[in-house]
């Protein structure tokens, strides 16, 4: 759930009955902090991958360079 989000699920869940905003407002919190947690843990996990790529492609070109030479 992210922060645009949270307007119409509060409005949905205290609909419901749900009255203690204070406990509510802890759990989006912590939902939201944890969405945010899992899409850094994403992007650093893609930029891992991009950078590992990167340096074959420079072993390999080096070594293609240097079966050229001899």
């Amino acid at each position: 759930m992210m922060a645009g989000k949270v307007t119409e699920f509060a409005k949905k869940r205290f609909e419901e009955g749900n009255k203690d905003v204070a406990q509510y407002l802890a759990q989006v919190k912590a939902q939201v902090a944890q969405d945010l947690q899992k899409k850094s843990a994403a992007a650093t996990e893609k930029k891992s991958q991009a950078t590992q790529k990167t340096t074959v492609n420079a072993k390999n070109l080096v070594n293609n360079k240097q079966t050229s030479k001899q």
